[in-house]
């Protein structure tokens, strides 16, 4: 009898183990999005074309870095050497007034006070001369910082924009595309664009397009508020400006206040 319950039991017990199993729950796996090379060689494209553009503003801060620097040591040895030319003139001078005391004795007090004045004027020339020669090199130190600033800017320009500035709609389109790797994730994107770059850049949607998220829904609008070669980006979170023109000026801000600072060395 012992023997036939301890059966039953176990039997019990495989039955209840299961019907737990079978009440499980199946856990499914959703899709993840996956960027596509194409995209991933974009993206590293921009970021590479960043760091360029960083780069080679590091280098003209290192550029007008030594112009002050050359600048700061010309003026230093001009002040140097105009204060030596101020001792020995202060030496000079009393052996000369000396001299011109005696001589006035001989020939008049007048024409030793001319001679005199004469002579400290010749001295204070010399040394206004030597002033100005020091300005001069000076100045053109901080000429040649300038262009060397100007070509690294424009060159920056070109990496960042990832063509040369010419006129044809394959560069605008490479352009926008950059611009909408930033907001690929947003669930609504809006372009504005140039009326003469809508019908160009409608042809290239779906290679846009291919750039978002599957979430995401893109729509090309024409406006003649917006320059040509400009692009405004709307999305839920606000509005980004990527055309040319202000990549420019974002630029030409930068080059202003390196630019600044060189005239604020010279004043």
């Amino acid at each position: 009898m012992l023997v036939v319950e301890v059966t039953i039991s176990l039997s019990n017990i495989l039955k209840v183990q299961r019907e737990s199993q079978d009440q499980s729950k199946t856990i499914s796996l959703k899709p993840i999005y996956k960027p596509t090379t194409k995209q991933q060689d974009q993206e590293q494209e921009t970021l590479n074309l960043k760091a360029n553009a960083e780069r080679m503003f590091k280098e003209a801060q290192e550029k007008l870095q030594q112009a002050k620097q050359e600048s700061e040591r010309i003026i230093e040895q001009a002040n140097q050497q105009l204060h030596e030319e101020q001792e020995a003139w202060e030496s000079e001078k009393e052996k000369l007034f000396e001299q011109l005391k005696a001589e006035a004795f001989e020939v008049g007090f007048q024409d030793g006070k001319v001679e005199a004045e004469k002579q400290h004027q010749a001295y204070v020339d010399e040394a206004s001369s030597l002033i100005n020669l020091a300005k001069q090199e000076y100045a053109e130190i901080i000429d040649k910082s300038h262009e060397d600033i100007l070509q690294i800017s424009l060159n920056a320009t070109e990496k960042i924009l990832g063509y040369v500035l010419e006129d044809n709609q394959e560069n605008f389109t490479k352009l926008v595309q950059q611009a909408l790797l930033i907001v690929k994730d947003k669930p609504k994107i809006d372009l504005h664009v140039h009326v003469s770059d809508y019908e160009g850049l409608l042809q290239h949607k779906e290679e846009l397009t291919n750039l978002l998220s599957d979430q995401a829904d893109l729509t090309i609008y024409p406006s003649k508020e917006v320059n040509r070669h400009g692009c405004l980006i709307d999305t839920p979170n606000g509005q980004i400006d990527v055309g040319v023109d202000s990549q420019l000026n974002e630029l030409k801000v930068k080059l202003l206040d390196l630019l600044e600072e060189a005239k604020t060395i010279e004043g």
